[in-house]
């Protein structure tokens, strides 16, 4: 008898667990499973030689995925996505066509530019008459998606499903004048009128009338005995139609298309009965019993040693789950494939199988984990509550024997509390700041710079930093109006690259900043040493920099000296410069632009020879090479003087802090 139809194929646990073991499974959930990306294109592949499921299910049985676990109605969907949206372009489940007749808007102008296609009355995107004639001429010597290629045109342009549509217009007219119906087609190449049925020819007919698995046949009809159905139930996962109509000695013309998707529709939800094919003293009989014991261990072999690998992997409730199911699979001793030769064929011992089926607690224990876990994860609550005072894990951890009358480890306490989202409210992680922490531990970049500002040629390296600047009269509430800095300076000769300034200390700041160095001549290969300011570490930033050619260099968190010049000079503008006094924003920025020409030309600097950044930078471009060397060797001496006091003071703080094995080099 067939089986009931249901409506939704709902995975259990054990199904679940056994699914996911394959490579081609990239997820699976009770109520849906999903293929990879790779996996479904191979499955498009050969649903275009063969529209249909049963194709997309003999090469899931190639691939030794259980598809009896699966259900029909999975091979179904499969075929109908494929055959409303073409081929599959994305992990999630996309495909290439949104629709069945568009692909993107710049395609379709693609191919009404080309003058091959034409925008119908319901405005669609259709092959033009011309191009269709031109195509269907040339069918079938030429396939359809090569002179698609010939006319110049991209066959993703024109959407897989669009080209599968007319293979199919295409083969149904060549059907019809097979046929001699005389029907003509109109412009748009679709057949008028509707196509005869196929018919059973009278020769084929003759020849099966009498046979064995037929009940009843006709030029119109063709419906088969129960007994070949039982029979052919236990072959159609591992076989195809032709090759089951082979064992039964059955000719597959017998089937139009039509017949065949509903017989695979039968023997997928068919239920195995106890009807038999009589024994019958004839040659036919004879043969049929021979090609189907040899049929039978076709399957095994295909099918159960495929997932022999499988079964060793399989969990203690997936493996009985999988004694289950063998135990219900019909055996014929007669036939050759008895019990114990089916469970060789699967991998699993006779007595680890009788084992397996008469322990009912047998793959329970994941189970009663989760029925523990929840009862002690109550004891956990229950201490949480007690006289209501919130109680981290140390605790719970002191107080639970005393209030229950139980003990656990912390680490079990942690995990419980992580598993079921028990929180007591006391120093919770907190989610920005965990963000920051991973943001910090991915982008953050070594010191390439390590306090060398000076051991560089001019346009070699880059500092910047951001600061605030609070401006204008006070409000009611005692606060003033409040800018952000960002400059960005020439460590060598000090001269400003850029005096940005913004209302708010955002991504956009620091953006244009970067831009700014750039348009300055600064790029390839050049050094951008910040601190570790949230600003330097996001994405886009990062991003931005290694396409402008920066290569970017952070100062050791909490550590200014790394960027010392910054820092000098952010406290040598608020010392000059009367900002306080400005009423608005944009009197800010006229200020800063002009401390920032004052800076570079007028401004000398003690350290660079009293000379302005301007004229150091033209002092060290116009050295000698010898002067050069000089110049390096007189400030690698004092590079080497600064290391040497930063060891000392570091070596004075940590006496003074009472850390003990403390060389006069700093190491401990």
């Amino acid at each position: 008898m067939p089986r009931k139809r249901s409506e939704k194929k709902r995975f259990t646990a054990d199904e679940i667990r056994c699914l996911s073991t394959f490579n081609e499974v990239a997820s699976v959930r009770e109520n849906r499973i999903s293929f990879t990306i790779d996996f479904r294109k191979e499955l498009y592949g050969v649903w275009l030689q063969d529209p249909s499921p049963g194709a997309i299910r003999q090469v899931m049985m190639d691939h030794g995925i259980p598809v009896r676990m699966l259900g029909r109605i999975v091979f179904k969907d499969i075929s109908k996505n494929f055959r409303e949206h073409g081929c599959p372009v994305v992990e999630t489940g996309g495909y290439k066509n949104s629709s069945a007749y568009f692909t993107t808007v710049e395609g379709n102008q693609r191919l009404l530019d080309s003058g091959l296609f034409i925008r119908s009355k319901n405005g669609r995107v259709a092959f033009s008459p011309d191009f269709m004639q031109q195509l269907w001429e040339a069918w079938p010597e030429q396939p359809i998606i090569d002179g698609i290629r010939k006319a110049g045109l991209d066959p993703d342009d024109v959407g897989y499903h669009r080209i599968y549509t007319l293979y199919r217009d295409f083969k149904a007219r060549s059907s019809a004048a097979g046929n001699g119906d005389g029907n003509s087609s109109d412009h748009s190449g679709h057949p008028k009128g509707k196509l005869p049925a196929p018919r059973i020819s009278q020769k084929l007919i003759d020849a099966f009338q009498d046979h064995p698995c037929i009940r009843y046949l006709s030029a119109a009809r063709c419906t088969f005995e129960d007994a070949f159905l039982n029979e052919a139930s236990l072959l159609f996962p591992e076989m195809t139609i032709d090759e089951i109509f082979t064992v039964f000695e059955l000719d597959p013309a017998l089937l139009t298309p039509t017949r065949r998707y509903k017989l695979q529709n039968t023997l997928g939800y068919w239920k195995t009965g106890d009807a038999r094919l009589p024994v019958a003293d004839s040659d036919l009989a004879l043969r049929i019993e021979m090609n189907r014991a040899a049929a039978m261990e076709h399957v095994l072999e295909k099918g159960f040693t495929a997932r022999k690998p499988m079964t060793a992997r399989l969990s203690a409730g997936s493996r009985k789950a999988y004694c289950e199911w063998l135990k219900d699979y019909p055996t014929d001793a007669s036939l050759g494939y008895s019990r114990r030769k089916l469970l060789k064929a699967a991998g699993i011992s006779p007595s680890c199988y009788y084992a397996i089926l008469k322990n009912e607690e047998y793959g329970n224990n994941a189970l009663k984990r989760e029925e523990q876990d929840a009862a002690d994860a109550d004891l956990i609550r229950e201490v949480m509550a007690y006289k209501g005072f919130r109680k981290g894990t140390r605790q719970v951890y002191m107080q639970m024997k005393r209030i229950t009358g139980k003990q656990f480890s912390i680490r079990k306490i942690r995990r419980l509390k992580r598993k079921f989202g028990i929180s007591s409210g006391i120093r919770e992680a907190h989610t920005s700041r965990k963000a920051m922490r991973e943001l910090v531990e991915r982008n953050r970049r070594p010191n390439e710079l390590k306090r060398t500002f000076r051991l560089h040629r001019p346009g070699e390296v880059v500092l910047s930093d951001v600061t605030y600047l609070d401006y204008g009269e006070l409000d009611h509430d005692g606060k003033r109006k409040r800018a952000y800095l960002s400059p960005a300076m020439d460590s060598v000769d000090g001269n400003l690259l850029s005096f940005a300034m913004s209302g708010s200390n955002d991504l956009m700041l620091a953006l244009r900043t970067l831009e700014d160095v750039s348009n300055a001549g600064y790029g390839e290969g050049v050094l951008y040493h910040t601190d570790q300011g949230i600003l330097y570490l996001q994405d886009s930033f990062q991003q931005r920099a290694a396409e402008l050619g920066f290569v970017q260099s952070m100062s050791k968190r909490g550590n200014s000296q790394d960027n010392s010049p910054c820092e000098v000079l952010h406290g040598n503008f608020k010392q000059e410069v009367d900002y306080l006094s400005c009423k608005d924003e944009e009197e800010l920025r006229v200020l800063l632009k002009e401390y920032e020409t004052y800076y570079n030309n007028e401004r000398p600097q003690w350290g660079r020879g009293r000379m302005t950044p301007a004229e150091y930078r033209k002092h060290l471009d116009s050295m000698t090479p010898a002067e050069r060397d000089a110049y390096i060797a007189r400030e690698q001496e004092r590079y080497d003087a600064m290391k040497a006091r930063a060891v000392e003071k570091a070596v004075e703080r940590a006496r003074t802090l009472g850390v003990t094995g403390v060389s006069d080099k700093g190491e401990a």
